[in-house]
């Protein structure tokens, strides 16, 4: 390998994009070309490809790195929430708006704005961001002062897009001003050996995390991961990995993850006769996992919204807390998370939580999340 590969590898691992597959490196080269551009970009895959990776990589490869890079889950949220994260809401504008809020739109300006899920858009709220895309300009919930931004739009999805315009669920014309630039992510299962630089990078990130000396995989473990066709891609081999790491045996010594170690759940949902039904527990758990993580970012959790009036609280029901965990957890390993957690004073994860180790604080805190969760969802089932 030459230094120059050497070089342009180590400079996509940081940004999470892992992989010399072909189909890889064709989608490295698409983000390095649409990066410096302007114009909106698109990109699609299925859940757990790194599309939110993709989206960060074109923002700090573009002329507004240094600028804020602000994501928004649109299916993690009620459209009315939706609409209030978004664009932010003026004081008195509904029960309990006790102040100004600001939007993501207006965090974003400057730099760029994520849209993720945007398949799961009412038709009403898709008029209201064509106005966005169109203008640049929108007005906060219970205001009428016009706001101006500039902000760069990448959006995605893992929905058939063109599907949907055909039946008139998604506007045609926000999808051609969405779609000026596409960036399609691979599934796992076509990026061939990506899956061992994968599984073993996984492992060295974990193995640092939990003090332990291993390197790579053993044989048999690649050949029991090759086995396997992972329907939730990469974000379903890093918690594979993470969860064999974390069970090892704290006295081990091993610098091989041995296949004994790997254990490779069944999809959840499988159960389930109707196709539609056993994707929906894993679709709320990942959407609530998103929307934990976000929330958290900014220290509130809403998950009140979330499940409010919802017609679907069985599905919710159970994945709501495992949802949440997996938020947190996922929050944790963010570099907002890291940064967080190394600037939280002993003194303010005891206001958090009360007594105890710095350690036994932050697992306190993920427990007053899960319970808090728990109390939501058994309020929301007793309103219906």
């Amino acid at each position: 390998m030459t230094d120059h590969v050497r070089i342009d590898n180590d400079r996509w691992e940081r940004m999470g994009l892992i992989g010399t597959a072909p189909i890889m490196l064709e989608v490295r080269e698409r983000i390095e070309r649409f990066s410096p551009s302007g114009a909106n970009v698109l990109i699609l895959g299925e859940r757990g490809t790194g599309k939110e990776l993709a989206a960060r990589a074109v923002h700090a490869l573009s002329c507004r790195s240094e600028k804020p890079f602000v994501p928004v889950n649109c299916a993690a949220l009620p459209e009315n929430l939706l609409e209030s994260e978004l664009f932010g809401h003026e004081k008195g504008a509904f029960t309990n708006a006790h102040g100004t809020r600001i939007g993501r739109l207006e965090q974003a300006d400057g730099g760029t704005l994520f849209l993720d899920e945007i398949g799961n858009m009412s038709p009403a709220f898709q008029e209201k961001i064509l106005r966005v895309v169109e203008y640049q300009e929108f007005e906060r919930v219970g205001g009428m002062r016009t706001i101006r931004v500039d902000v760069r739009i990448i959006s995605a999805t893992n929905a058939e897009l063109d599907e949907a315009t055909d039946q008139r669920r998604f506007r045609s014309d926000l999808l051609d001003r969405l779609n000026v630039l596409m960036v399609e992510m691979p599934p796992l299962r076509e990026r061939g050996e990506d899956l061992a630089l994968l599984a073993r990078h996984f492992v060295r990130e974990f193995a640092r995390r939990e003090g332990r000396a291993l390197t790579d995989l053993e044989d048999g473990a690649r050949a029991k991961l090759r086995g396997h066709s992972w329907p939730g891609n990469v974000r379903e081999l890093r918690n594979v990995i993470e969860r064999a790491v974390a069970l090892m045996d704290r006295e081990s010594s091993e610098v091989l993850l041995q296949a004994e170690h790997i254990e490779i759940r069944p999809a959840r949902g499988t159960s389930i006769s109707s196709a539609d039904s056993a994707k929906l527990p894993l679709q709320c758990a990942e959407a609530i996992a998103d929307m934990t993580l976000d929330s958290l970012l900014q220290d509130h959790l809403p998950l009140e919204g979330l499940l409010r009036g919802s017609k679907e609280l069985g599905g919710l029901a159970e994945c709501v807390v495992e949802g949440v965990a997996v938020g947190f957890e996922r929050y944790l390993e963010t570099e907002d998370g890291r940064r967080a957690l190394g600037n939280l004073s002993d003194r303010h994860l005891l206001a958090k939580v009360g007594g105890g180790t710095r350690s036994a604080n932050v697992a306190l805190w993920r427990g007053r999340l899960l319970e808090e969760a728990k109390g939501v969802l058994q309020r929301a089932k007793e309103s219906l």
